[in-house]
């Protein structure tokens, strides 16, 4: 369609344009028609990026946009550009590292960028503006009169400024790939060694974490200081253990999480992790489910594949939406900003309240297990906090085991009726195939420890909604025709193609990864360079590589691909992912921290053997049963005899036959003696 000085038809489905669509401001879709359209006009973009639940989005949307002099001084002086970062998450990336290089803050919503046309980079970036202003942010009026101004008058100034940005916003491509890919082989035992340093330097010794605030539970940085202590056993493991143990103590016991209905907060606002930014994500959720299923799976404390389940549990009850899909549940719903900082959030209680409702019986063990002994924590009000183990309830409050055990959970039914009477949170309605392809892969893993046949179920719906998207000509697509596909995307649904064969061998299911593989190796890698999107080709915007908030796609893929190659002895493939695998690691020294998926992802492709067991039912069950220790130490596939095609290997007739397939060795046996050697060596 193309553009003009009226709004464009925006994509209903997303709450953000649709609210945006019904102002007088004259918005259009990010297009490919946009720069050539705002030349004509010769005009700036000023361009909107937002996510409808965060509550400045919303502030902005009442104060600014039903503003008549700011809807005429953007009307006549700009083209407007809306974006809703669900939908295009490419261009989250693109802006929020270009915010990030301007003003040297950090990202955010909303994201406001006012773009010149012909350079195609942003020349200005903020975040949320009111129409008063501080000393440190101009009014929002002028701030439009300054960029009219300097878009007239400052046409040089604009295109230095884009044309180091341009430089500058893909870092990767400032290093010479070539010759660092020629030169000695990265080691990964000195990235290891800085990456632990980095770690120690930078934790927090009392309560665990990073020392900063807001304190974010760093999941990705978690889950490969574990493969280092289980694949590595650096000389510093009796001191980075206790400091692991240390943050994942917190993450369960303190305020991240939810100790009413299971599930955990994004982020806490203090250091100590007491109080928790209100909102719990689908993403966030997933990762910390398999860091603590895998550190349970380590230590043997069940505690935390307690707490995992419990997390499950309330993904599948609370996130829900259509098509066997699921969201995230948002942020609380408050008039206005002013109302949200000094009322007390809904997801926490009242003790006399709670008092009244808990039986006189139940009250004792009810304050001492979720921290109604100690003071309020929010606004004269309690985020509950869970210190005492199962166990040491009984022995603190003199009772048996038995009674604690069958009372907790009663007295959280309790909890969970006087908050549902007040909690005001919705569930998003955008559906992102990374995150449920995310939460198939979790349902299989648990499943193939649980044997529970309804994860798989539910796993396999997951699945099978997003096949309906895939075509091996066109990729991934969402139903919104706002969304875009991201690399991301395509990597989650490989990597949870890859643990569902694992759990039971589907040759459907492989057949489907190898597609999306020739998919993605076309269309997404340029030089050993990974676009963010397809859409964002025409910006140049490729992946930095690191963990920011999400682990890194590119990393990932690069295992995912290892993996194929050992699967099916292709050694090109192989070869071929040897050599990203290099790029993905090239960068990692300005800041180890940010790089933890790259290392964990190289770690584990040179540390972590793949194991392939062939036969018959019975008999590959007898010879898996053998590794069911070994998860954190082997990648284990069952292909049945009659789908052994994709081997390269002669197999013997009849026989059970396993394939070691190590960094640079790979080798066949028929012996069980020789298998449960090669599992102990």
């Amino acid at each position: 369609m193309p553009l003009s000085n009226r709004t464009t038809h925006f994509d209903q489905a997303s709450p953000l344009l649709k609210a945006l669509s019904q102002t007088p401001i004259h918005w259009q879709s990010f297009s490919h028609d946009l720069w050539s359209y705002a030349e004509q006009q010769n005009k700036p973009i000023f361009l909107f990026l937002g996510y409808f639940q965060c509550p400045w989005t919303q502030e902005m949307l009442k104060s600014l946009f039903e503003n008549p002099e700011i809807i005429e001084r953007l009307n006549k002086n700009f083209i407007n550009v809306a974006v809703d970062r669900e939908l295009r998450p490419d261009l989250d990336v693109w802006l929020q590292r270009s915010a990030t290089l301007l003003d040297s803050g950090s990202g955010g919503w909303p994201l406001c960028a006012f773009i010149h046309p012909k350079f195609k980079q942003p020349f200005f970036c903020g975040h949320y503006f009111d129409e008063l202003g501080t000393q440190e942010r101009p009014a929002f009026s002028n701030l439009l009169d300054s960029i009219d101004y300097i878009f007239r008058e400052k046409q040089e100034e604009i295109e230095g400024s884009s044309k180091t940005l341009l430089s500058r916003i893909n870092p990767a491509l400032s290093v010479d790939l070539k010759d660092t890919l020629a030169k000695e082989q990265i080691s990964l035992e000195a990235l290891t060694d800085k990456f632990t340093q980095a770690f120690l330097d930078n934790v927090d010794q009392q309560w665990g974490g990073l020392k900063s605030i807001p304190k974010f539970p760093h999941t990705t940085m978690l889950l490969c200081l574990l493969d280092i202590i289980v694949l590595k056993r650096p000389d510093n493991s009796q001191t980075l253990y206790p400091l692991l143990m240390l943050t994942s103590q917190s993450i369960k016991n303190i305020g991240l999480n939810d100790h009413v209905e299971g599930g955990f907060f994004r982020y806490c606002l203090d250091e100590y992790w007491g109080v928790p930014h209100f909102e719990k994500t689908l993403y966030d959720n997933t990762l910390l489910i398999d860091y603590f299923d895998r550190l349970s799976a380590f230590n043997k404390e069940g505690s935390f594949s307690y707490e995992a389940q419990r997390a499950l549990t309330f993904i599948l009850e609370k996130l829900a939406i259509k098509d066997g899909l699921y969201a995230t549940l948002e942020c609380e719903n408050f008039p206005s900003l002013e109302i949200r900082d000094s009322q007390p959030s809904s997801y926490t209680f009242d003790k006399q309240q709670v008092c009244e409702t808990i039986t006189n019986d139940l009250w004792p063990l009810t304050q001492t297990a979720f921290g109604f002994e100690q003071a309020p924590n929010h606004r004269g009000r309690w985020h509950l906090h869970q210190w005492y183990s199962v166990s040491s309830l009984a022995e603190k409050l003199g009772l048996e085991l038995k009674q604690v055990q069958w009372q907790i959970e009663p007295i959280r039914q309790e909890l969970r009726s006087i908050r549902d009477e007040q909690l005001n949170a919705s569930i998003g309605d955008f559906a992102t195939i990374a995150f449920n392809a995310q939460l198939a892969k979790v349902l299989f893993k648990t499943a193939s420890q649980s044997q529970n046949e309804e994860s798989i179920n539910i796993a396999q719906k997951i699945l099978s909604n997003i096949q309906q998207r895939w075509h091996r000509n066109t990729g991934l697509t969402y139903s919104q025709p706002a969304a875009s596909a991201v690399l991301d995307d395509y990597v989650s649904v490989m990597e949870c193609l890859l643990v569902a064969i694992q759990q039971d061998w589907n040759t459907q299911y492989f057949s489907w990864l190898v597609e999306i593989q020739d998919f993605v190796l076309h269309h997404f890698i340029k030089e050993n360079k990974f676009l963010v999107s397809l859409e964002s080709d025409h910006l140049e915007v490729y992946d930095d590589y690191k963990d920011s908030g999400f682990a890194n796609s590119s990393a990932r893929l690069v295992l995912v691909l290892y993996r194929l190659a050992q699967l099916t002895n292709n050694q090109d493939l192989k070869n071929r992912a040897k050599q990203l695998q290099q790029s993905t690691l090239v960068l990692f020294e300005t800041n180890p921290l940010v790089y933890a998926t790259a290392l964990q992802c190289a770690l584990q492709a040179k540390n972590m053997p793949l194991i392939v067991i062939s036969g018959s039912p019975l008999e590959m069950s007898q010879w898996k049963s053998l590794t069911q220790d070994l998860t954190l130490k082997f990648e284990v596939f069952c292909v049945p005899s009659n789908d052994s095609s994709i081997l390269t290997e002669r197999l013997s007739d009849g026989k059970i036959c396993a394939i070691l397939c190590a960094e640079d060795d790979r080798k066949k046996t028929t012996n069980q003696e020789e298998f449960k050697h090669w599992l102990n060596d």
